[in-house]
């Protein structure tokens, strides 16, 4: 792979699609026969692993582009001129994986409109992807594809609209008679309902786990975490997320897709903050869903209005109580060692075969994320596939 835009997963993003390199100006509303100006790409990845960035800030005395940790730390790069007049620099340490990143202008933070242009850290940033060897199930390939859909719904809690997004397989358009399973995923703090599309990937990782006949064709639902109401706000779960995806989203989902109903056929799973969510979830309401997965979360069993403990304390009424419990994180995150021994400890004294874990080289980063996502999937729902 020459560099990030040779596949549309790495180039399209949710504020400009192909060519990101070849913009209208204003020149063109009178002249519209004139060629696309050209842009020189924001990040490219280059044949001996390094990245180059580029960015066009004329009147700027210095510029520096840094990540904000992780596989990329964040050691800031100076940037200097090309004989173009551009803003660039070459950099040959950064590791495989999803990388947040910020530019500085004269020492303000700022966002360089030539590279893909993301929402987390609670703000517009903008991000890249460096490939590994385990890239191919989320990369944009030749195989059915299925929908993403926007839906919007009210929220009982505000009043307010609120959207999700919804992935539907490839057959739910064909197979007018088939109901679905549906697994609800859920996003990290600083992020929203967006990442699981335009960071995530989902749907290439679902067309391409169901091309390959890996997992079961499923629904997937992605809510925003945050429910905000008038009061003043003082943590990072404002509103009660459970309540509205149940008393809110759940019905709208009933009434317009044709989900299945039994609690088998319910899954719920996030990532860190989402990942506490999923837990809570799950054990608050074990009616409802039978399957659970916490990426990046240690084993937030115990909250302070639920009580998971007895799990724990005799982890065979993990396979009694739940079909798939999984839990997964990176290897280079500091909780993961400690986390692991629990996960080994109850997996010896019978947790049984509900209880699956996985992890993956790197930090609290995305590229994590996404495989912990299909290790998941693949189990849900009486899938079973072998990974």
């Amino acid at each position: 792979m020459d560099n990030i835009y040779d596949n549309p997963v790495f180039y399209s993003q949710m504020l400009m699609f192909e060519p990101l390199e070849k913009w209208a100006t204003g020149e063109h509303f009178e002249n519209p026969s004139l060629p696309l100006q050209y842009f020189a790409k924001g990040v490219v990845l280059n044949d001996d692993g390094s990245v180059t960035f580029t960015c066009d800030f004329p009147n700027a005395s210095s510029v520096s582009v840094a990540g904000l940790g992780g596989s990329m730390g964040e050691k800031q790069y100076e940037m200097s001129k090309n004989p173009d007049g551009l803003w660039q620099v070459t950099v040959h340490d950064i590791a495989p994986g999803f990388h947040y990143h910020n530019y500085y202008v004269d020492g303000i933070q700022t966002i360089n409109p030539v590279a893909p242009i993301g929402y987390g850290c609670f703000t517009p940033i903008n991000y890249f992807d460096i490939p590994d060897d385990d890239s191919e199930f989320y990369i944009e390939k030749n195989v059915p594809h299925g929908e993403i859909v926007m839906e919007q719904f009210t929220c009982g809690q505000n009043g307010r609209t609120r959207c999700c997004y919804i992935y539907t397989p490839p057959s739910y358009h064909e197979n007018v008679d088939t109901c679905y399973p549906v697994l609800f995923l859920q996003h990290g703090v600083g992020e929203n309902e967006t990442g699981w599309v335009w960071h995530g990937h989902i749907d290439n990782i679902m067309d391409n786990l169901i091309a390959a006949g890996r997992c079961r064709e499923m629904l997937i639902v992605i809510n925003s975490a945050y429910v905000y109401c008038d009061e003043p706000i003082h943590d990072l779960f404002p509103g009660d997320f459970e309540q509205m995806l149940l008393n809110d989203c759940m019905p709208m989902l009933k009434e317009r897709y044709r989900i299945l109903n039994d609690r088998s056929s319910f899954a719920i799973a996030g990532l860190s903050m989402g990942s506490a969510q999923a837990m809570r979830t799950a054990i608050r309401r074990q009616d409802l869903f039978a399957s659970v997965g916490v990426f990046s979360g240690a084993l937030p069993i115990v909250g302070t209005d639920y009580d998971g403990s007895a799990y724990m304390l005799n982890p065979c009424l993990i396979s009694e109580k739940y079909d798939v419990f999984f839990i997964g994180a990176g290897e280079n995150e500091p909780f993961w060692p400690d986390t692991l021994a629990k996960l080994k400890e109850l997996e010896q004294n019978g947790a049984g075969p509900a209880l699956h874990y996985s992890s993956y080289p790197g930090f609290h980063e995305w590229d994590v994320w996404r495989k912990l996502a299909r290790d998941f999937i693949c189990r849900l729902f009486g899938g079973g596939n072998s990974l």
